[in-house]
């Protein structure tokens, strides 16, 4: 992006915040298990490079709080309307982005109707993801 200063000066603005992706096993089992959203992963980290703190979409948010998920501090966004992408973010300079699972709502225990046992389970799992 160029700024102009006085007439005639033109500089680069480049974003001074490195980002790094770190992908979990648990991230590559599950998303090997749906396939069908690898391109949309792709946008993700393209979109989460230059802007690490940036929406993904209207749903790119914590889990609610008071719910179990919400004890994860994990961080999910859609990539279709029922495959979601889960994440943790820390840090700055560098921002570190941990993806965490590609999972579908029952696979969270998210689908209708919810399961909170399921939930329970999976909140395990995405806390000890390494």
């Amino acid at each position: 992006m160029k700024y102009k200063v006085k007439a005639g000066d033109d500089f680069d603005v480049t974003s001074a915040n490195v980002v790094q992706f770190r992908r979990t096993k648990l991230f590559n089992q599950t998303l090997a298990k749906h396939k069908e959203v690898a391109g949309k992963v792709e946008e993700f980290i393209k979109f989460k490079t230059d802007n690490p703190l940036g929406r993904f979409g209207k749903t790119d948010q914590h889990f609610v709080s008071g719910g179990v998920l919400a004890s994860t501090g994990m961080i999910h966004t859609h990539l279709t309307g029922d495959i979601s992408l889960l994440y943790k973010r820390s840090g700055k300079n560098p921002t570190i982005i941990d993806l965490v699972a590609v999972l579908t709502h029952d696979e969270l225990g998210t689908g209708q109707p919810p399961n909170m046992k399921q939930q329970k389970k999976m909140a395990k799992v995405l806390v000890d993801a390494e």
